[in-house]
């Protein structure tokens, strides 16, 4: 009689165990099997990361350089005709909080030379002349002013009127005037102004 109650005994425990652990299979919490680099949860079909690469992973997205709204942005072009390089600083409105790539993005015909948070450098090539080149002649008694720039029909240096002084040439000397006549090329806005101050 007690074999029998022992055995009845077992057989019930065995039969609560068995409930139990099938509650806890259905709940998705049985023991993970790390398998490489994947772990895979027994009662559950979804396989999930190992927490060390999530972590690592977001480590390095957090710490990509951005440009910051204190970076200064310098944009510079160099013109083959002439030699010359402008330099301008970029409006950073349309710049900050941009990565590397969104940054090209934004200037697809620029490289980049500097990228840091302190400060990012983009350069081009183009074929031209920088916007500083002007020709100083005469014309109907006075000085005018023509800005040199790329004729778009033939490629090659042409000009535009750039301005009409009210400076005449009727009392210059022989020398200046022929000079004049000729055509004077000069480099800068700054150099254009002191010439056009030394005939005034």
């Amino acid at each position: 009689m007690a074999k029998k109650l022992c055995f009845i005994l077992a057989v019930i425990l065995v039969f609560i165990l068995s409930i139990l652990y099938g509650i806890r299979l259905s709940k998705g919490e049985g023991e993970d099997m790390k398998i490489g680099s994947k772990v895979i949860k027994y009662g559950n079909e979804t396989d999930r990361e190992e927490p060390d690469r999530l972590e690592t992973a977001k480590e390095v997205s957090s710490k990509e350089e951005k440009v910051g709204t204190n970076t200064e942005v310098i944009l510079r072009t160099n013109y083959s005709l002439c030699g010359h390089t402008e330099q301008e600083q970029a409006d950073k409105s349309y710049v900050v909080n941009l990565t590397k790539d969104e940054l090209l993005d934004v200037y697809p015909d620029w490289r980049i030379i500097t990228f840091s948070e302190d400060d990012v450098e983009l350069e081009k090539d183009v074929d031209g002349i920088c916007g500083e080149h002007y020709l100083v002649t005469e014309e109907n008694g006075l000085i005018v002013v023509y800005k040199r720039k790329i004729d778009t029909e033939n490629g090659q240096i042409g000009k535009e009127e750039y301005m009409t002084t009210d400076i005449s040439v009727e009392y210059l000397p022989e020398e200046d005037l022929n000079n004049l006549i000729e055509g004077e090329e000069i480099y800068s806005r700054e150099a254009l102004n002191k010439f056009l101050e030394d005939y005034e």
